[in-house]
């Protein structure tokens, strides 16, 4: 596979490179003073950790996102089985959501991977990489996004969710998803190096375990892997 086959020699994995990712990417966005809160697509502002809910942002190809109750619903949330905007279908434009979080996360120097939890065609959370940002070893996209899906919605069985994510997730995202009683997981471009669900292990299936989830995988695929390697590319140019 592609993205192996570029991967820097002591690379174990997505951002296990021999140099650190936040050096080499100088150009971080601006943070705002108050609160830390750093400076999303669009302008908007988000709070550190991938947390807190955002009033109001841009989506992909006019999607709107906006905050309710308790959840955050999409202004024209599309469904299964039918066509979204331009054509698009929903696990299509939901890993376009993702993969607009994974553009965010390389602006901040963090390897580009990003995800998004929906539930019953709303947009619950968005998440992406901040390990180097947080220090936080468990800051994975979709560890993120699963976190603050629980906390938004009051529990932490996630079995009517959707984790859609740009990269397939590795051990510890998958037994996360798994704890969560996710339905259902969507990824964009296999990881040779940690993939969890069909690269090297498979936790989405396993007859062992107390739960299993359905995977559909390679949505926008090319798309997906083309950004993680783009950016591994430029980290070895840089050494």
């Amino acid at each position: 596979w592609l993205v192996g086959a570029i991967a820097p020699t002591n690379w174990s994995g997505f951002g296990e490179s021999g140099a650190n990712p936040s050096e080499a990417n100088a150009s971080r966005s601006k943070r705002s003073k108050a609160g830390g809160a750093e400076q999303g697509p669009g302008g908007v502002k988000r709070n550190g950790g991938g947390g807190g809910i955002r009033t109001h942002e841009p989506g992909v190809t006019g999607l709107t996102v906006f905050k309710t109750a308790a959840i955050v619903h999409s202004a024209t949330p599309p469904r299964a089985g039918k066509c979204s905007m331009r054509h698009m279908n929903a696990d299509e434009t939901y890993m376009a959501i993702a993969l607009e979080e994974a553009r965010y996360a390389e602006s901040i120097g963090e390897v580009p991977i990003g995800a998004v939890v929906v539930c019953e065609g709303a947009v619950v959370s968005r998440g992406h990489n901040r390990r180097e940002t947080d220090a936080d070893p468990s800051a994975h996209a979709e560890f993120i996004a699963i976190r603050e899906a629980a906390l938004r919605l009051g529990r932490w069985r996630l079995a009517d969710c959707t984790v859609y994510v740009t990269v397939e997730p590795c051990p510890m995202c998958a037994g996360l998803m798994h704890q969560a009683r996710v339905a259902r997981l969507v990824y964009g471009a296999p990881d040779p190096k940690a993939g969890a669900v069909g690269t090297l292990y498979d936790l989405s299936s396993d007859e062992r375990l107390n739960h299993r989830f359905e995977v559909t995988r390679g949505v926008l695929g090319g798309e997906c892997e083309k950004i993680v390697t783009a950016f591994f590319r430029r980290l070895r140019e840089r050494q």
